[in-house]
């Protein structure tokens, strides 16, 4: 099934879905510095930065087409994305991020 995908993705020119390990890795290395590997933000950069709590109500009401632009854009001092990660990437980020919020929820 992989080489199948690979194959079609090779023909396609799309990228294989991202997996949720991959999702998880690219948040350690793109975004825990600024908010932390529960998404709080509450670390010394973060702080300093002023980063998101990534699991608030105010992001939380943020539709997934709107973090996914914040991600690929940028916003204040968080800088963009979409040079160094795919659609699928930013995809799985946002899913991710929805994730460290419902841990809270709970």
């Amino acid at each position: 099934m992989l080489v199948l995908l690979t194959a079609v993705c090779a023909v396609t020119g799309n990228a294989p879905p991202a997996s949720g390990n991959e999702a998880a890795s690219n948040f350690k290395l793109r975004c825990s510095s600024c908010h932390g590997l529960n998404g709080s933000g509450d670390t010394s950069l973060g702080k300093t930065l002023k980063a998101a709590d990534l699991r608030s109500p105010e992001v939380r009401k943020q539709t997934d087409a709107q973090l996914a632009q914040v991600i690929a854009n940028g916003r204040n001092n968080m800088p963009p994305f979409v040079n160094s990660l795919t659609r699928e990437e930013v995809r799985a980020l946002v899913a991710y991020i929805r994730k460290l919020a419902e841990k809270v929820q709970k």
